[in-house]
């Protein structure tokens, strides 16, 4: 059976990713800095480094690496700065590049809905503008292009083969509970300690959210149909679509809970980021060629992840 490396295996997709390939048999590495996620396997068939990526030393025959390891993207008040996003996934790059190239590795990779920036069609085929460099937190989705760019001039090339997907938004119970695992899970976390929930603007700007593993099994029917999605971008996600408003009712709805909803200016949460008015998966591309649905309620996703969460309390 193949052998897989995964990085970013302890985030939120990586998980899921593993556990679906070691359930379909594959021998898995993975790969991860532990900075973010703290989701770890304990299966035979898996093996993990601690290391961050651009740093990782191979010494194992690959069938396809799933690059999934990323810097959080920088906003008021966070962690990293642009700088060290774009200077992060340049270095993982090359590393990638390196191992795919030594072990003839088919390579996933793993871009985001946010290079669509404020597009209204959200295509494969789309010309992307994403916004001035002035605003540090257009960093992220600009670094993920360049990564599109660098990694599909490597696929046309010859170099490397491999196929690229933007993910949009998803969430499972493995989910970080604060604001970078999106604002399901930062609204669900609120509710259950009674907090308030905030939200940025009026709350009417929509969101398309899938189940984690729905991504995850996307991903691996891109290397399993590496025949025709070779040199290919692929949307996963969501086409269903609900406010940001309507979630944090729902949630309220779901867990019982007496939290106030309340909002806030995205000026005041964002600064001179534009808020998203909405977005959601265009995907008939992915389901036309690799066959996938994506068909997950929201509802029933919150509703998981809050028996899930009641019982690590």
């Amino acid at each position: 059976m193949s052998k897989i490396l995964v990085t970013g295996c302890a985030g939120l997709i990586g998980s899921h990713v593993v556990e679906l390939l070691l359930d379909k048999g594959y021998d898995v590495i993975g790969v991860d800095d532990l900075s973010y996620g703290s989701n770890m396997m304990n299966h035979p068939k898996f093996k993990f480094v601690e290391s961050k990526v651009q740093s990782f030393s191979n010494d194992n025959e690959l069938d396809a690496v799933f690059h999934l390891a990323t810097l959080k993207k920088p906003f008021n008040g966070v962690k990293c700065n642009s700088s060290d996003v774009m200077l992060n996934s340049v270095t993982m790059a090359e590393n990638i590049k390196s191992i795919c190239k030594s072990t003839g590795a088919f390579l996933i990779f793993s871009s985001t809905s946010d290079v669509y920036s404020n597009s209204s069609t959200f295509k494969e085929t789309d010309r992307l503008t994403i916004g001035p460099p002035t605003i540090r937190r257009y960093s992220y989705a600009m670094t993920k292009l360049w990564e599109e760019q660098y990694y599909m001039d490597l696929f046309k090339e010859g170099y490397i083969n491999g196929s690229i997907a933007r993910i949009f938004g998803c969430t499972s119970p493995k989910a970080v509970k604060g604001w970078s695992g999106g604002h399901i899970p930062l609204f669900l976390d609120n509710a259950m300690r009674g907090e308030d929930i905030v939200i940025h603007g009026d709350g009417i700007q929509t969101r398309s959210i899938a189940h984690a593993d729905t991504i995850a099994a996307g991903l691996i029917r891109m290397y399993e149909m590496k025949q025709v999605s070779t040199k290919e971008i692929f949307n996963l996600g969501s086409d269903k679509q609900a406010s940001v408003r309507t979630a944090a009712e729902v949630i309220k709805t779901i867990t019982n809970s007496k939290s106030e909803i309340k909002h806030i200016s995205t000026k005041e949460a964002f600064g001179d980021y534009p808020e998203i008015e909405y977005r959601f998966a265009d995907t008939r591309k992915a389901r036309k060629i690799l066959g996938v649905t994506f068909d997950d309620n929201l509802d029933d996703i919150i509703k998981e992840m809050y028996e899930a969460w009641k019982i690590e309390k």
